[in-house]
């Protein structure tokens, strides 16, 4: 399954606040952030596996958005989870 915390780590190194979380059966299946006025969600909802991308809900500004969407999650090649 995507790894939901990975994602959520990544957002809240750069200064990202994670506001709420659900978790089933021991993982985060989905996830809402801040970041000044703006929200993000992210629902893992029908991914099935690492390969897949959760969908991604996203209210902001054209700045803070930029910011948002341009996030990479770091790959196992340059240490990241």
């Amino acid at each position: 399954m995507f790894r939901m915390l990975a994602t959520v780590d990544c957002y809240t190194s750069i200064g990202v606040k994670l506001v709420r979380q659900n978790e089933e059966d021991g993982e985060i299946n989905w996830a809402k952030l801040t970041f000044g006025n703006s929200e993000i969600m992210f629902d893992a909802d029908g991914v099935v596996d690492r390969r897949d991308v959760p969908t991604a809900y996203v209210r902001a500004t054209r700045a803070q958005a930029a910011v948002l969407t341009s996030v990479r999650m770091p790959s196992k090649k340059n240490g990241g989870a």
